[in-house]
Parts: structure tokens; sequence; C-alpha cells
């Protein structure tokens, strides 16, 4: 994440070639698939383990609902945080009538999802309100800067994700998924195969905001840049292999045997093999099948690299493990350097050693934030959080 992140925004084209480009490509094509396969993986563990649990089962789907609306509310408030520090937005005299009831609105929306698992209506009160309030301020960013609007509505991976797991957790009965995993792989496939026809027909009569959610269309790359076709394939994907992984009680046979068939799929739907190329070449309507299939390949075998490194005494210890604890904040802190004006001597200008160089100092910037949010930080937001809890 955070290394594709900055050569994508920081090396400069003419460096953009060679075989260590292509790798580093390779690894950023696989970030937001790899976290929505995460998502829609413990979205399946918790149910599996909430199914074995009578006193969890009827506030766990409401507790992971509400993790997915949290995540989509966040990542809102990222776009507005960018806005305010990149946009240059919180030193302009009239934008606070936008950014400050937006805000507002957002802080309301968390505390709703947050009391959702214990009150329903106190939770879509405060929603309701909150996005009252979101609207409102998006209302008056529109009067004086309607293109600035589209940037903060954008359906990016961080609604993609929390949007998936809303979904995969109220389909979770449905769909049986702690028995019949294999059906989250044929809602998938469909997911994929409805993905061309649907982007035709949008947006049509629906607004843009919500028609990002469901997919793209020509012309709608500016709001719809992770919309649910297909990406929420992704995280179907990873449902099933969670829930199949909890059914095994994830053995390290059960691990291995996912591994051995996302080897063999990914090698035979590599687009670099005459197989899967002559397929896509004949067929344009496979080639989402082809790399969803490559994609979910991959993820599976680095599930077993993943699954070894747990296994060993380093793995407590290492640098990786509280980066990954604080990975949503790591998420929303890093862009701004990635992309953002902290940055913009970097942008695309660098070469390739630079790059590496101070991707580096950036990775240890992040780890410390994120040992610093497991640690002091997380403590200090529990004593301010308690009285509402």
């Amino acid at each position: 994440m955070i290394v594709w992140h900055t050569v994508d925004g920081w090396v400069g084209s003419s460096y953009r070639d060679g075989a260590l480009f292509e790798a580093l490509r390779l690894c950023g094509g696989l970030a937001a698939p790899l976290f929505l396969f995460l998502a829609g993986t413990s979205v399946a563990l918790a149910h599996v383990k909430a199914e074995r649990d009578e006193t969890q089962r009827a506030t766990r789907t409401w507790v992971i609902i509400a993790r997915g609306g949290i995540v989509v509310t966040l990542g809102y408030a990222l776009r507005v945080g960018l806005w305010l520090v990149d946009g240059g937005a919180i030193v302009r005299p009239d934008a606070y009538k936008a950014w400050l009831p937006m805000g507002i609105g957002i802080g309301v929306i968390l505390f709703g999802f947050r009391s959702l698992p214990r009150s329903r209506r106190a939770a879509a009160s405060a929603i309701t309100i909150g996005a009252s309030g979101y609207g409102a301020g998006a209302f008056f960013l529109y009067l004086f800067a309607p293109t600035r609007l589209t940037s903060l509505m954008r359906v990016d991976v961080l609604q993609a994700i929390g949007a998936s797991i809303i979904l995969i957790a109220a389909l979770a009965k449905p769909l049986k998924l702690s028995s019949r995993p294999a059906r989250c792989f044929a809602l998938a496939v469909s997911v994929l195969l409805v993905t061309r026809p649907l982007g035709e027909a949008l947006p049509g009569a629906l607004p843009r905001v919500f028609a990002g959610y469901l997919g793209a269309w020509e012309g709608g790359r500016d709001i719809a840049m992770f919309p649910l076709t297909p990406w929420l394939a992704y995280a179907l994907a990873g449902a099933g292999v969670g829930a199949w992984l909890a059914k095994t009680n994830a053995s390290a046979r059960a691990v291995l045997l996912v591994g051995a068939c996302g080897g063999a799929m990914g090698s035979a739907l590599s687009e670099a093999v005459p197989f899967a190329f002559n397929i896509t070449e004949r067929w344009a309507t496979s080639i989402p099948l082809v790399r969803f299939g490559y994609r979910v390949g991959l993820i599976c075998i680095l599930l077993v690299f993943a699954f070894a490194w747990s296994r060993t005494r380093l793995a407590n210890r290492a640098p990786t493990r509280a980066l990954g604890r604080a990975s949503l904040l790591v998420y929303m802190a890093h862009l701004p350097f990635a992309y953002g004006a902290v940055t913009r001597p970097f942008t695309r200008s660098v070469d390739l050693a630079t790059w590496s160089a101070w991707c580096a100092v950036l990775m240890i910037v992040m780890w410390a934030l994120a040992r610093a949010r497991l640690g002091p930080l997380k403590k200090i937001a529990e004593r301010v959080t308690k009285p509402l809890t």
C-alpha cells in the first residue's frame, strides 16, 4: 500500500520502466483486491464464530454492520481531511460553512454506528442527524465549489470495503455462509458478469453519488473509483475462503490446500500464459473473470506465506504486526505524504533510488504512528469515549 502509493505519487515518468517498476506495479495492483479479500475473510470468521456461540449470535451481525459503516464513514472523513489540508479549505474564510457541518455530521454518524449493536433506534437517529449535517455542508460546498464536491463524494476503496462488509454480513444467513461457502464464489462470479452491462446502464435516473456504489460508467470515473461491481467479488471470495478455513479450524493442511489451489488458478489465468491470453483475446467479456481469478490465486499464495510467518517467533515482534493492527489509520495517514502537499517537491519527479530512501523513512514514521495508536493513543481514546459508551 505505502510502497505503491509513493511510487505512483513520487516517481517520475522517465523512471517508470524496467523489471523493478513492473514488480512494484504488480504488488500495487494486488493491494485493493487483498484488502477487500481480507475484509470478506474477517466477516466470515466472525460469523462462523458467532454461529458457535449462542450468546453472540443475536448481536454479531449488527456489530459487523457497524464496523462496515464506520469504515465507509471514515472514507468520507478522509476526503474532507484531504480537502482541508491539501485543498487549502482550512484557510479559506468561506469554506467553514461547508467543512464544519460536514465534520460534525461525520462525528455524529460515527457515534451512531458505534452505538448500533446496543440500540438500533438511537443509532438510526444519530446516523440520520449526522447525514443531514453532512448533506447541509455538501449543499453549501456545491454553491461555491461544485467541482470539489465530486471528489468529496467519491466512492473510494474505504467505501468499497465498508459497503462490502455490510452486504456480506447481511447476506451471511441467507447464503448459509457457515455451511455453504461455495455460494460466495458463485455470487462473486455473478457480480463480475453483471459489471459490464450494469456499467452500460448507469447512472440512469440514479444520483451519481449512489450510482457510484453500483458500478463505473463512461465519464463516471471521477466518482466511481471502487464500485461494488466488480470489487465486491473479491470480498465474497475472501468470505468463501474464510468460512471454509473456519470449518477446518484453519489447519496447516487446509491453508496449504488453499495455497495450492490458488497457485494452480493463478498460473492458469495469468495473461502471460497463452491459454489465458487467447481466452481474453477471443472473448472480451472474460477479461474481468480471468483477472479476478489470477489475483485471487496470488492472494491465496500469499495467505500461505502469511500463515507460515505467523507461526514464527519473530511475527509478534516484527514491525508488520503493528502496521497490520493499525492498518486503517496508516492508510489514512500516509496518503497526504504520497499524493498531498506535504511532499509536493517529490511529485512525479524522483528516481527509484531516491524513492526507496524516502519510502523507508515514511514507513518508519507510519510504524511509529501505529505503535502510538496501539499504545498511549488507544488509552487516551478509551478515556475520552468511555462516558459515551
